[in-house]
């Protein structure tokens, strides 16, 4: 039985993808030991810019504001850029997450609005709506109290009532996905070709994908196949669900590993990893096999997922400019600049709202390469990191120059970036 689907999930995967999408070399280590610096918010980088991979000389530079009661100062601590993307690997065993992703990528098509944090009641509930707004990027969600699955004997499913809380973390873990361990025990072949079940169709295994964790969060919680009901008495459910795409008993088993694609979407304002649904399409094109979709995709009704409705080409080597996006669906519509109004509710211990505007201020680069002259590129907002529990706001922009061909260490280590904030 074929395994791709194992080797889409490999560690490998995240270093060529990252490979493809950060191409520069290693800069020579400065004094200190460390390259980029510790604690940078201003650098030059070497980056490939999808579809075609053209190598280009990007300058970024990242600000930090404390937010109070919706007025915006600097911050005190300036956040660096994330060189990296910061993935919290639990076992080898496990699937992985990613909690930041990295700053240093060629210019997004739009910009990528991030929430980290979590939900917050100001009295004990058992359900409330959070959302969060920025200019036309928008995205709302329902946060419910912990609920089991309760099987009866006739191997229906019911959901128990949400207990009461006053906070729920905005993570994946609390979303809807998983990784249904004990079908893929069922379902495999042991070595001498034999199966714990004697299944019938559709669950009997075929030359194709099989899908154990889900595409879309294989973190979360409520992802089942259709075997075995009755283990799933007692089973964790998702807390933080889309409100159009909600969980409900005759939705929570799969028949069939390949139809994950009409299952609900994960309730997320956070990062999407970069080997989860959709990004992986957007990355490796038609890579995950799948049923024809019963329904309409979620995905596809938000403004930024309309190339989802399309099949993406599995043959193409190129990576699709929309990969580099990695806010969930709904809050990448369009290339913010500044200014815009920024509306957060229910993601604050003490405040249930809290409207803002974006800072009107932007970075002037200036590139000083040796021999010629200096380079001004425009900078664009790649990414607005809002972290409503701390009060602060992160903005990340990029301006970028095509390159004729690769550059060497010495060029990125000794090449002036010079940035001066000017208002809008």
């Amino acid at each position: 039985m074929a395994r791709p689907r194992r080797a889409l999930r490999s560690g490998r995967l995240r270093k060529d993808l990252r490979r493809q999408l950060l191409p520069a070399a290693q800069a020579p280590m400065t004094d200190s030991g460390e390259w980029p610096p510790a604690g940078a918010t201003e650098l030059l980088w070497c980056v490939s810019a999808p579809p075609e991979g053209r190598l280009m000389l990007a300058a970024y530079a990242k600000r930090t504001y404390q937010i109070d009661d919706g007025r915006l100062s600097l911050a005190d601590e300036q956040i660096p850029l994330v060189v990296e993307p910061v993935v919290e690997e639990p076992d080898e065993a496990l699937p992985s997450w990613l909690k930041d992703d990295t700053d240093l990528l060629a210019p997004k098509p739009a910009t990528d609005v991030v929430v980290m944090g979590a939900a917050h009641a100001l009295e004990p509930t058992e359900e409330l709506h959070v959302s969060v707004a920025a200019g036309r990027s928008v995205r709302r969600l329902c946060v419910q109290g912990e609920r089991r699955v309760e099987m009866g004997a006739d191997g229906r499913a019911e959901f128990s009532p949400g207990a009461s809380f006053d906070s729920v973390a905005l993570c994946p873990q609390n979303a809807y996905g998983g990784r249904d361990l004990h079908a893929q025990w069922a379902l495999e072949e042991d070595e001498l070709g034999q199966r714990l079940l004697d299944l019938p169709e559709p669950l009997r295994p075929q030359e194709t994908v099989w899908l154990y964790e889900y595409p879309r969060n294989p973190v979360g919680q409520g992802f089942f196949l259709d075997v075995d009901r009755l283990r799933a008495d007692g089973a964790r459910l998702p807390q933080i669900e889309d409100p159009g795409d909600r969980l409900t008993p005759e939705r929570l088993f799969r028949r069939a590993p390949t139809a994950w694609i009409d299952a609900p979407i994960p309730g997320q304002l956070g990062w999407v990893h970069h080997s989860w649904y959709p990004r992986l399409v957007r990355y490796l094109g038609k890579m995950l096999d799948h049923d024809p979709p019963e329904r309409e995709l979620r995905e596809a009704s938000f403004p930024d997922g309309d190339d989802l409705r399309l099949d993406h080409d599995d043959e193409s080597s190129r990576v699709d400019p929309r990969a580099l996006q990695g806010a969930s669906p709904g809050l990448a519509i369009e290339r913010l600049c500044g200014g815009e109004q920024v509306i957060l509710e229910n993601l604050h211990p003490s405040r249930s709202r809290i409207e803002l505007s974006l800072p009107t201020e932007t970075p002037k680069l200036r590139i000083r390469p040796s021999h010629v002259d200096a380079l001004t590129p425009a900078a664009i907002l790649q990414t607005v990191r809002l972290e409503p529990d701390r009060d602060r706001l992160s903005l990340t922009w990029v301006g970028a120059v095509p390159l004729l061909g690769p550059v060497d260490d010495d060029f990125i280590m000794n090449t002036p970036l010079r940035v001066s904030w000017q208002r809008g």
